[in-house]
C-alpha cells in the first residue's frame, strides 16, 4: 500500500513539474529568436517523449529513451524552425 502512495505523489510531483516547466518555457521561449525558440520546444518535446517511454514499464534503457527523445526533437525543430520562420519579417518580427 505504501508503494501505491510513493507511485502517486511521484505521478502528482512529476505533473507539477511538467506543468511549471511548460510554463516557464512558454513565457521565455516567445522572447527568443526563432532558432533558440524552435530549440526550446523540440528539447522539452523530446525530452518529455523520452521520459514517458522510460516509464512505460517494458525494460526500456536511458539509452533507448535517449535515442527515442532524439527522434521525436529533430522533426519537431525541422516543423517549428520552419513556422517560426515563414510567420516572422526579417527583423524577428512576428507577423500575425
Amino acid at each position: 500500500m505504501a508503494f501505491r502512495k510513493l507511485i502517486g505523489v511521484f505521478v502528482v510531483v512529476t505533473g507539477v513539474v511538467f506543468f511549471a516547466v511548460f510554463r516557464a518555457l512558454e513565457s521565455y521561449a516567445v522572447r527568443r529568436r526563432r532558432e533558440v525558440h524552435a530549440v526550446l520546444w523540440a528539447a522539452f518535446t523530446g525530452i518529455a517523449v523520452g521520459f514517458l517511454y522510460s516509464l512505460s514499464g517494458r525494460g526500456h534503457g536511458v539509452l533507448e529513451s535517449a535515442v527515442l527523445a532524439l527522434a521525436v526533437a529533430v522533426p519537431t525543430f525541422v516543423v517549428l524552425f520552419y513556422r517560426y520562420y515563414t510567420h516572422e519579417d526579417a527583423a524577428g518580427h512576428r507577423i500575425r
